[in-house]
């Protein structure tokens, strides 16, 4: 099908490319403020005072800040993390495809 010439075919895929854009930036962005919920949760539990607590508070102080230290972030089959980094790497990865394929016409 030629693109160039059918102005409903081109509206038509800018549309379903908006929208999927759309719904992977709002994905991306949930995941990026997860991770910086996360960071900011790891930054306030070493803030506090631990060397007044109780011994036994002081342990599971401890369990709970080895397991903040984790990051928090959402994968895509625990291999990519859902976040801006991967949106700018998926939309970089698209236009250069879109570009070759535009070139081999």
């Amino acid at each position: 099908m030629e693109i160039k010439g059918n102005i409903s075919l081109t509206v038509t895929y800018i549309l379903l490319f908006s929208v999927m854009a759309s719904l992977n930036f709002t994905f991306c962005l949930y995941g990026e403020m997860l991770q910086t919920q996360g960071n900011k949760l790891f930054e306030c539990l070493c803030s506090l005072p631990w060397n007044e607590m109780t011994p036994q508070t002081r342990k599971d102080f401890n369990f709970i800040l080895l397991q903040a230290r984790k990051p928090i972030q959402i994968s895509y089959k625990g291999l990519l993390p859902v976040n801006f980094q991967s949106f700018q790497f998926v939309m970089n990865s698209s236009y250069s495809f879109l570009m070759l394929l535009n070139s081999t016409k």
